[in-house]
């Protein structure tokens, strides 16, 4: 019988996630979603088991439905594709706080990270991690994060990079090799 609450779903989630076990922690999320499509914290949450699992350009539809909202078919791409019983819904960002600061910087680093002269979309990262630093830049452990990811975008020649930042190394296409993610079917969570 399957629960029609989100909150057992996403325990699971985050036992499995915790235990490494991305894929069936990705699906659970996935079905959290299907009780609450408009929840946007619940799209931040997929998109960072997509990071933890390096499934990166997974992460940033979800990341992006979470800190900037997204439309009824960008809700779907957010939550790796609607099945036949997914509602496409109109998904509202969530403000950058304490609780969804992970969100904004995870999202702003990938997008720095996944940029490259050929799809260069440092502007948007920039402006993500502008605002994390904006807000926590005292914080030095977020300080290293925006750093790096500007640091990113200054090696690409991007305009509005921080001057004084220095290039990093940046990692190769193999390294961002995708993880395919679930589907959002089957209807029940996976549980081994």
């Amino acid at each position: 019988m399957k629960v029609n609450d989100p909150v057992p779903y996403l325990s699971i989630a985050k036992t499995y996630s915790q235990e490494g076990e991305y894929f069936i922690a990705a699906r659970n999320v996935q079905v959290a979603i299907e009780f609450q499509p408009d929840n946007p914290d619940l799209y931040g949450q997929l998109g960072i088991i997509y990071q933890k699992s390096r499934n990166y350009e997974g992460a940033i539809p979800a990341l992006k439905c979470a800190i900037k909202g997204c439309t009824p078919q960008e809700s779907c791409d957010g939550r790796g594709g609607c099945g036949s019983s997914d509602v496409p819904t109109q998904v509202p960002g969530l403000p950058l706080t304490d609780s969804t600061l992970v969100y904004y910087y995870t999202y702003g680093s990938i997008v720095a990270a996944l940029s490259r002269p050929d799809a260069n979309n440092c502007p948007d990262a920039l402006n993500v991690l502008e605002e994390v630093r904006a807000k926590y830049g005292s914080d030095s452990t977020v300080a290293g994060i925006v750093q790096s990811g500007e640091a990113i975008c200054q090696s690409l020649g991007t305009a509005g990079a921080v001057s004084g930042a220095t290039p990093t190394s940046i990692p190769t296409q193999a390294f961002f090799t995708s993880t395919p993610y679930p589907t959002a079917n089957p209807a029940t969570p996976v549980v081994p």
